[in-house]
């Protein structure tokens, strides 16, 4: 029987290591998707991700694995502004982060 561990900070850092290795296999795919990102904050103040699958669905561009999108706002500029619930059904209407883009 494998016993719960309790670290914040080794949770942390195996987070680290999981985004490094989604961020180096899916780099073409974050860079679009967030180029797209930066389009919509600029137009509308503020992007989440239902936005962003919103597009990658209407135009096909799926990443491999679905924890891709975590990474897409994250990292220099982007700034929380709101939460809301998602309105994609797979997500169950889980509470999702809005951003704003700030340089």
């Amino acid at each position: 029987m494998r016993q719960l561990q309790f670290s914040e900070r080794n949770g942390q850092l195996l987070q680290a290591e999981g985004m490094a290795l989604l961020e180096s296999n899916h780099t073409e795919w974050l860079a679009h998707m967030r180029d797209i990102a930066r389009q919509i904050a600029e137009k509308h103040g503020e992007v989440s991700t239902d936005d962003l699958r919103r597009y990658a669905d209407q135009f096909e561009m799926h990443p491999e694995s679905p924890n891709a999108w975590g990474n897409v706002l994250r990292g220099r500029g982007w700034v929380p502004v709101g939460r809301q619930t998602s309105k994609v059904a797979s997500n169950h209407a889980r509470k999702i982060i809005s951003y704003r883009y700030e340089i």
